[in-house]
């Protein structure tokens, strides 16, 4: 026992940096009870506040309550820090930059907490609002306003860390508002893409899962973000598109439509009679309107005399737009094989040349 005591004794004597290093043990055993006090928070936490959100009928507070626990009971590791540097001495600086360490860890923990209350509210608590109300909110909004809303909660935090280091936020303001047109010229596209992608959801000419053309490209809309839409073509090629093109061309919905009008023309040749003409158009009409992807109402009719062909004029629709390549190909298939086994040939631009006799060019 009388050793122990001097072993104490000894450690209150022996400095290093300032500090003896019965200071420095009690030090560490502090941030050793601050780990089993936040380990213990995190238990009693992760028991108690479901329990309290299961009170409720939404399950909202139930994934707020999983995806804030970690942070909110890191928070209570913090003070047994704060107290532990307070026990040491040390040079100013390091004691102010130490403590502004620990600020700036709350910052973030209390950030990150924020940050993952609007993914949750964002992406599972307004999309029902929207389900069960009439208000004409789109998903691209819910994103914007998601990602909007996280950068507003950073710079409010960072301006919170910068004046915790003593940074003066008028004067960085100022040299941001100065340097700032030299931003806007060198961000040109950037901004004009970001204006877009406003312009897009303020008139909402189609929402995500909405089946577009532009510009020549087609395909369903997978992604609204705030520089570029992202489409899936019917081949599986991801198309990105920047959103300041897509603000100023013309976009064709095709999913606003109840389906797909397709029309096309058959040119057969000059030998089939009216009759063959007249049981072609009876026999297209009946096997089309059949299809089980085609809509009843299919107008087949002769539209004309063409310069090498008698051509027949098809109109049917295709309810499921998303079917549209795989219905096109059956009808295409099917109206070669009623032409082929009508006995009728399809025509192609040809010339009939007739050469007089030798005796009958002469003139008497």
């Amino acid at each position: 026992m009388q050793q122990i005591i001097q072993w104490l004794e000894q450690m209150s004597v022996t400095h290093y940096g300032g500090n003896s290093v019965q200071d420095y043990l009690v030090t560490l055993m502090l941030l050793v009870l601050g780990v089993f006090v936040a380990r213990g928070a995190r238990f009693v936490l992760s028991r108690l506040l479901p329990r309290l959100a299961q009170l409720t009928a939404s399950d909202l507070d139930d994934r707020i309550v999983e995806r804030t626990l970690g942070p909110l009971a890191a928070t209570t590791l913090l003070p047994f820090v704060t107290i532990g540097i307070g026990l040491l001495e040390m040079p100013v600086t390091i004691r102010r930059l130490l403590n502004n360490g620990v600020t700036v860890a709350m910052n973030v923990l209390f950030a990150v907490m924020v940050l993952r209350v609007v993914d949750i509210v964002f992406r599972h608590g307004l999309p029902r609002w929207r389900g069960q109300s009439k208000q004409g909110v789109t998903s691209q909004a819910l994103e914007f306003g998601r990602k909007f809303t996280k950068i507003s909660v950073v710079v409010v935090f960072a301006v919170g860390i910068l004046k915790t280091f003593g940074f003066d936020i008028f004067s960085l303001v100022t040299g941001l508002g100065i340097g700032g047109l030299a931003v806007a010229l060198a961000a040109q596209e950037t901004l004009g893409n970001v204006l877009g992608s406003l312009q897009i959801m303020t008139d909402r000419p189609y929402d995500v899962g909405d089946i577009i053309r532009v510009g020549g490209h087609m395909g369903r809309v997978t992604t609204v973000g705030l520089r570029s839409t992202k489409l899936l073509s019917p081949t599986g090629v991801q198309i990105v598109i920047p959103n300041k093109r897509l603000a100023e061309s013309p976009i064709e919905n095709l999913s606003v439509f109840r389906g797909l009008t397709v029309e096309l023309t058959v040119g057969l040749t000059y030998d089939a009679s009216a009759a063959d003409l007249q049981e072609m158009i009876d026999v297209l009409k009946n096997d089309i309107s059949a299809h089980d992807d085609v809509d009843d109402e299919v107008e087949v009719y002769f539209r004309g005399f063409g310069a090498s062909s008698l051509d027949l004029h098809i109109v049917y629709f295709i309810p499921d737009v998303s079917k549209r390549l795989k219905v096109r190909s059956e009808m295409n298939l099917l109206i070669r094989q009623r032409v082929e086994r009508q006995g009728l040939a399809f025509a192609f631009p040809t010339q009939t040349l007739h050469f007089a006799h030798e005796s009958q060019a002469k003139s008497p």
